[in-house]
Formats: structure tokens, C-alpha cells, sequence
């Protein structure tokens, strides 16, 4: 399957909701964080029945945040950094390939990149 290639208004348009699920995946992941000792210590006590009552919490956390990563892999986007809540989208420049690039906190799309470069190689959106 070819990927998705965008338009800057397709882009535009996914902004807020991004900007929401990032939001979602950062609580999510800080509740995970937060009850990780108690998980490793369920795992560790698993030869001798251990458990958790942090457990089904886990697991249910653990599903909606594979489920909010996946949504956002639906739509075609690219995740380069979930932490960051960093995104690339594959737009065509001149018959190629290159990547318009959003990272969670900006209020509009302002940068693009070559493939091959990444963040580092980010450059304003007016130079495409």
C-alpha cells in the first residue's frame, strides 16, 4: 500500500486533533509511569502468584494508548517522536517526496523536511 500523501489543508485540519490526542497519550503515559514500580514488582512476584491491583488499570491504559498510536498511524501520519508528539506527513514538492513536520505545542503547520533528513534538517514551510 502506497503511504498517504497530504495537502497543507489536510494537515492543517488534523492539528487540533493531534494536539488532543497527544494530550490524551501524555496522561496516559505519566498514569503508566506513575504505577510502573508496582508493575514491576507484580512481574517480578509472578512464580509465586503476585499480582497487582494496578493490573487491570494497566492493561486497560496500556490497550487505549496503543489504540490512540494506532488511530493517528491510520490517518497516515507519520509519528517520529511520541514524547515529543512529533509528526511528519508525506506531501509531494515538485514530483518528490518530503515531509511536512508538526511537532505537539505549535499552533500551525511552519516546517517541512527532506526524507532523508529529519527534524534536524527542518526548514520553513515559505521554502518549500
Amino acid at each position: 500500500m502506497d503511504e498517504k500523501k497530504f495537502t497543507l489543508e489536510e494537515v492543517e485540519s488534523l492539528i487540533p486533533v493531534l494536539e488532543e490526542r497527544f494530550k490524551e497519550i501524555r496522561i496516559q503515559k505519566g498514569y503508566l509511569t506513575k504505577i510502573s514500580g508496582e508493575i514491576r514488582k507484580a512481574a517480578d512476584q509472578t512464580a509465586f502468584d503476585g499480582g497487582s491491583p494496578y493490573g487491570p488499570s494497566y492493561i486497560k491504559t496500556l490497550d487505549s494508548l496503543n489504540q490512540e498510536i494506532e488511530e493517528i498511524h491510520e490517518e497516515g501520519v507519520v509519528i517520529k517522536d511520541l514524547d515529543k508528539g512529533l509528526c511528519d506527513f508525506p506531501y509531494i514538492s515538485n514530483g518528490r517526496t518530503v515531509y511536512l513536520c508538526w511537532k505537539s505545542g505549535e499552533t500551525t503547520l511552519q516546517w517541512w523536511h527532506e526524507v532523508e533528513e529529519g527534524f534536524a534538517g527542518r526548514k520553513l514551510l515559505e521554502e518549500l
